[in-house]
């Protein structure tokens, strides 16, 4: 937990986040903790530090009503179906009473899949 806090105060401090944004990340990431750690998923800080830098886009682009282009259908398929899973449970512990678009959930399941990939790279 101790690293999220971290990930958390380095994101808000490079994109100047205000205290509500803070609050709201450090729900998605302690969101996303938990699910990954559930997962036996093991996440390195590089790609945590990525994904709080979009789970910030993502919250302000929830509360500013924008939304990402659509993916490509084809891309879909290079993503296992668990991870996109895995997204959707935690951009959905935002509570935003939008739901996160396809586009969210598909960016924020390239993250995981891509922790996934370097975990199974190691012996």
């Amino acid at each position: 937990m101790q690293m999220i806090n971290a990930i958390v105060q380095e994101v808000a401090k490079q994109l100047d986040a205000n205290l509500s944004e803070v609050s709201e990340l450090h729900n998605l990431m302690t969101a996303a903790l938990a699910e990954t750690t559930r997962l036996g998923l093991t996440v390195p800080r590089d790609r945590w530090l990525a994904m709080g830098v979009h789970m910030l886009g993502f919250l302000r682009r929830m509360r500013s009503g924008e939304t990402l282009p659509p993916v490509e259908k084809e891309l879909y398929a290079e993503i296992p179906p668990e991870m996109l899973h895995l997204a959707g449970r935690v951009l959905a512990a935002a509570g935003s009473e939008r739901e996160a678009g396809d586009a969210e959930v598909f960016l924020m399941a390239v993250h995981f899949e891509a922790a996934r990939a370097l975990q199974q790279e190691q012996p």
